[in-house]
C-alpha cells in the first residue's frame, strides 16, 4: 500500500465500475473512511481516510500494473493480523 495525496491521482472510469462504501463507525481513528472498490470483483482499489480531510489516498499498489515493484518504498511496513 502507497500513501498519495488526492490532488495527485486521476482516475479513469469510462465503466463506472469504481464504487465507495464509506464506514462510518469503528474506525481506528474513529473518523469515517471512504473504500473505493470495483463494481465487478469487489477489490478495494484505494481508502480515502476522512481523518486528513480527503487529502490523502491509501492506494493498493498491488493491483497495479508493475505497482509493487514501482511503488516499493525503502521502508517497508508491516502490519501484525488482528487475528493472529
Amino acid at each position: 500500500m502507497a500513501l498519495f495525496l488526492s490532488r495527485n491521482m486521476a482516475v479513469s472510469d469510462p465503466g463506472n465500475n469504481v464504487k465507495i462504501y464509506t464506514i462510518t463507525e469503528g474506525t481506528q481513528s474513529g473518523f469515517p473512511k471512504e473504500k473505493h472498490f470495483c463494481g465487478n470483483c469487489g477489490c478495494t482499489l484505494w481508502t480515502v481516510p476522512r481523518k486528513y480531510g480527503g487529502m490523502i489516498r491509501m492506494i493498493r499498489t498491488s493491483l497495479l500494473d508493475n505497482g509493487l515493484a514501482r511503488y516499493k518504498s525503502e521502508r517497508d511496513i508491516f502490519m501484525k493480523s488482528v487475528l493472529d
